[in-house]
């Protein structure tokens, strides 16, 4: 029996294949000595010891209209915050007659000082969102979100996409109700030298926007951004609104009558993770799992190496030292992201029986045939 489990561990190691590192929405990390910003809303809401309702380390809750004083079950997480709307017409009453959410940017632990992101870094701003418009309603929403810099207004808005006004005299507040659809939105962005009165440049996003990932990524090296709707770039390599990317203030809802519910979850802003190399995540997604460890099992005995390859030590060679630093970290960096705080370390024991099969068998035959040790087994069985 302890023959099987040497070979099944050993064989989930080498079997996994290499992974293919396809292009996808960027990831942000909360590091110590930068600022950023975490407000996870989520957990039981009847259970002070799960709910989290404010921001946790980074960042501060700024002001929030009474709308938002909901809590809703989350597609996302147990539960998160809801902006309640209706479909009344916009002179009568509404549920949340002004969705203003605000959060503003902070170092860790000092939440009375707002830290705006440091420019001369990636950052990237990534939330949850799930927008519900009863059907026959053709006025919905607003605003959707404004990330706000520091040295000037609006980075970018999302609002939208109908030229019928919301209000007279505020056309950034138009409806999403468009072309026949519900939950139409728009992107406002730059340049736009005239300030926060001229518009120069909106985009209109192809797809409903019902329930999904929003990420917003600047771009330190050509001061740029790249806008993402779950794995899709919607819109990519384009200006801020005014000129300011150093980011200080992330808003949801706002300026107007919100005639749909707007649920956010998950709400995060951080530097970009592939700039920080966390011990033992090959791939730099943030995470230490199995994709790392079928990186580190592909290349397993190889010299001549990096860290992306599985080299964590640096010492040009990867080996046990080097499953040992991805066992200590394994699932660790997901407290960085906002996705669970409790890190999942696998058992001592399990990572044992890996590392001395590994030296047991030298994993020559195994670097030679990656299913060596599975076409064994079952021929063993046979």
């Amino acid at each position: 029996m302890h023959h099987y489990i040497t070979n099944i561990s050993i064989t989930i190691l080498v079997c996994l294949p290499a992974v293919a590192c396809f292009a996808g929405p960027p990831v942000p990390v909360l590091v110590d000595d930068e600022p950023g910003l975490l407000i996870p809303l989520d957990g039981d809401p009847n259970d002070p010891n799960t709910w989290r309702f404010g921001a946790e380390q980074w960042g501060k809750n700024g002001h929030r209209s009474s709308g938002w004083g909901i809590t809703d079950e989350s597609p996302f997480s147990d539960a998160a915050v809801l902006c309640g709307g209706n479909v009344h017409p916009f002179n009568e009453t509404v549920n949340c007659p002004s969705p203003v959410y605000r959060f503003d940017v902070t170092m860790k632990n000092i939440p009375g000082t707002k830290a705006p992101m440091d420019t001369e870094r990636d950052w990237v701003l990534k939330f949850d969102v799930k927008v519900e418009t009863v059907p026959g309603d053709t006025l919905g929403g607003d605003k959707l979100f404004e990330p706000q810099g520091a040295t000037a207004g609006d980075i970018i808005t999302i609002t939208g996409a109908s030229e019928e006004l919301a209000a007279a005299g505020k056309r950034r507040e138009a409806y999403s109700y468009f072309e026949g659809q519900a939950n139409r939105y728009k992107v406002r962005y730059g340049p736009a030298p005239g300030g926060s009165d001229g518009i120069t440049s909106e985009f209109v996003i192809p797809d409903p926007i019902d329930q999904g990932t929003i990420t917003l990524h600047y771009k330190s090296a050509n001061q740029r951004l790249d806008l993402w709707i779950d794995e899709n770039m919607v819109l990519g390599d384009f200006e801020s609104y005014n000129g300011s990317y150093d980011l200080n203030r992330f808003q949801i809802g706002g300026g107007g009558v919100s005639f749909e519910h707007l649920l956010i979850d998950n709400v995060m802003a951080g530097v970009l993770v592939g700039d920080i190399q966390v011990p033992g995540d090959a791939n730099a997604d943030g995470v230490v799992d199995v994709a790392d460890l079928g990186i580190l099992g592909v290349n397993f005995g190889a010299g001549e190496v990096s860290f992306s390859d599985g080299d964590f030590n640096g010492d040009n060679m990867i080996d046990v030292a080097d499953l040992g630093i991805l066992g200590a970290n394994w699932a660790g960096t997901q407290s960085t992201q906002g996705e669970g705080l409790n890190s999942h370390v696998p058992e001592p024991a399990t990572m044992a029986v890996v590392v001395i099969g590994l030296v047991g068998l030298g994993c020559r035959r195994v670097l030679h045939d990656p299913c060596f040790l599975l076409k064994q087994r079952y021929k063993t069985r046979l």
